[in-house]
């Protein structure tokens, strides 16, 4: 596995076992009075990152009892739409989640975890409502064309970009306020036409490891389709999604910059 593969799993198991061990901590330390009564503890948010702000919105609308609060994957977007001579349009945020399904982003996550597959390339991608951009949909890949999420998605008639940068920010602690840990995902595509964009995703090209291949496997030949012999099997996956409503109208020749920030809580 290559340095970003073994973060980006070191990342998901420290969320998973501090949320873990939060709530068993909480509900061992409550009486069954003191639970009715008793509101979660945790740090109090700064409002101005992605991360915590979606923290915040979450400890408004949860209930009080800490087994319910469950470990969440959130996904912040921020995409500005850039003028061709490089001016502002516009700048649209919102929030996804988890993409839903048998072969999403449950599956990513265990697949990860439990050391069975690898990520091996992360990528964006989005559909405008006419196809009139992309045929099928669009995508910003690590490295367009090559790895388990490049090379499948050619075969599905999507139109590829490359230049998508990954990156894992730490957990920060100052003032007494956590901000967690983060995944940050950034790309850019020029409209070919005019278009609205009507749904969003984060991918990831997993490689189901083959346990019986004489060649150990890792997340570099999965990424750059190298070697997938130790593999039986590659597929672009689903992490996050959303469905935009209303959706993002872009002209020809604007710049659309994607920013996507994933956190776990």
């Amino acid at each position: 596995m290559n340095d970003f593969g073994k973060t980006v799993r070191t990342a998901m198991m420290a969320a998973a076992t501090l949320a873990l061990f939060a709530t068993i901590s909480l509900a061992q330390q409550a009486s069954p009075a003191q639970s009715a009564a008793m509101e979660p503890v945790k740090a109090a948010p700064t409002a101005a990152h992605p991360a915590a702000r979606m923290q915040a919105e979450e400890e408004r609308s949860a209930p009080n009892s800490p087994a319910s609060q469950g470990i969440k994957v959130h996904g912040h977007w921020k995409i500005d739409i850039k003028n061709p001579n490089g001016s502002l349009d516009r700048t649209v945020e919102f929030e996804n989640s988890l993409a839903p399904g048998e072969m999403a982003g449950a599956y990513l996550l265990s697949q990860v975890l439990t050391g069975g597959s690898e990520i091996g390339d992360w990528g964006i991608a989005f559909v405008d409502s006419a196809n009139s951009w992309c045929p099928n949909y669009c995508l910003i890949d690590e490295v367009a064309g090559q790895g388990a999420l490049g090379s499948v998605a050619s075969t599905l008639n999507a139109t590829l970009y490359s230049g998508l940068t990954v990156k894992f920010v730490k957990a920060t602690v100052a003032n007494k306020t956590v901000v967690p840990p983060t995944i940050v995902l950034q790309g850019s595509a020029t409209a070919a036409t005019d278009t609205t964009i009507n749904n969003v995703q984060t991918m990831a090209g997993i490689c189901v490891i083959n346990p019986t291949a004489s060649t150990k496997a890792n997340a570099t030949a999965c990424a750059t389709g190298t070697d997938l012999s130790m593999f039986t099997t590659t597929s672009p996956t689903s992490f996050t999604t959303v469905n935009l409503n209303p959706a993002i109208t872009v002209v020809s020749g604007q710049i659309v910059q994607f920013t996507v920030t994933i956190s776990f809580s």
